[in-house]
């Protein structure tokens, strides 16, 4: 294949992927491309804008390991190391939730 028409092609294909993404589909989110590559997903963090509490926390990961207070006590830190995840909320705060996955520690470390 000729380098002006391998060129050409790239640019066409970037130009759709870029439409689809920013026009046609625009709630795909860079993880969904991640996942549908295969890539394994080391660490992501998260600030979501839908309402995140202790409660709703523990009714999907169960009792925390570890809750402790940081900063000036205004927020709390909840930690689920099975589940790899790390939360820090707070009555006046946006919530924050920090995913390590463990098995893409362990790839990582063989």
């Amino acid at each position: 294949m000729e380098d002006q028409t391998r060129t050409e092609i790239e640019a066409a294909a970037f130009r759709r992927l870029q439409r689809h993404l920013l026009e046609d589909r625009p709630d795909v989110q860079n993880i969904d491309l991640m996942n549908m590559a295969g890539a394994v997903v080391a660490e992501l963090t998260l600030i979501p804008s839908l309402d995140v509490s202790a409660d709703n926390l523990k009714a999907r990961f169960g009792v925390p390991d570890s809750a402790r207070p940081v900063a000036d006590g205004t927020l709390v830190e909840y930690r689920y190391a099975t589940a790899g995840l790390r939360a820090i909320l707070g009555k006046d705060a946006l919530p924050m939730l920090h995913f390590a996955n463990p098995s893409a520690a362990k790839q990582a470390s063989e």
